[in-house]
C-alpha cells in the first residue's frame, strides 16, 4: 500500500534521494571494522594497496554529524557520474544542518528545491525511530515532529577525517545504486 506520504505529500525527486541515502546508509556497516581495516564490501576484503583504512578512524560509535555529510557527499557524486538516471532529481539542492534533535545534538539533511517551493528533512540517522533513514516534511500537519528539529550554527568538531573515510566508501556504494 501507498500512503499518503508517499503518494501527495513528499515529491518524487525527494523520495528517490530518501531512496539513495536508504542504500547508502543500509550498505555502509558492510564496510566497517575488518580485522585488516579494510572492507571491499559484503565482507571481501581488500588488497592492501586497493582501500582505505577506515576502522582506524572510526570513533567507538559512527555520529549523524559525519554520517549526513558522508551521505551528502556521496549523492552529489553520484549525481555528476550518472546524471540520466539522476532526472528525478534534477534541481534537488541538498544542505547539510547541524542543530538538535529535541535535547540531543544532531545533524540532517534538508532537501529544496531552487524555488523554494517545495522542501523535506531527510534525517540518515533518526534518533529513538526506525527506520533510521526518514523524509520528514515540514508543514503544519507535522508540527509537533518539525519543531523537534532545531537547527543551530555548524558544528566546530566535525572529524573531517572520517567524513571523507565514510565518503569514499559511500561512493563505492553508490556507484551501485540504480533507481
Amino acid at each position: 500500500m501507498k500512503g499518503i506520504s508517499e503518494r501527495e505529500v513528499f515529491a518524487p525527486s525527494f523520495r528517490q534521494v530518501m531512496q539513495f541515502a536508504e542504500y547508502v546508509v543500509g550498505e555502509l556497516p558492510t564496510f566497517w571494522f575488518h580485522s585488516e581495516g579494510t572492507y571491499k564490501g559484503r565482507n571481501q576484503p581488500m588488497a592492501p594497496d586497493e582501500g582505505t583504512p577506515i576502522a582506524s578512524a572510526l570513533p567507538p560509535e559512527l555520529r549523524c554529524h559525519e554520517l549526513a555529510r558522508a551521505v551528502a557527499s556521496s549523492l552529489a557524486w553520484w549525481r555528476e557520474r550518472r546524471p540520466h538516471d539522476a532526472l528525478l532529481m534534477h534541481g534537488v539542492d541538498v544542505r547539510v544542518v547541524d542543530g538538535a534533535y529535541g535535547a540531543v545534538d544532531h545533524s540532517w539533511l534538508v532537501l529544496f528545491k531552487p524555488d523554494l517551493t517545495e522542501a523535506a528533512l531527510l534525517d540518515v540517522y533518526a534518533i529513538g525511530r526506525l527506520p533510521a533513514v526518514q523524509l520528514v516534511c515540514p508543514t503544519a500537519a507535522t508540527i509537533p515532529e518539525i519543531r523537534m528539529y532545531r537547527p543551530r550554527g555548524e558544528r566546530p568538531d566535525i572529524n573531517h577525517e572520517l567524513v571523507g573515510a565514510l565518503s569514499n566508501h559511500a561512493k563505492r556504494i553508490a556507484a551501485g545504486w540504480s533507481p
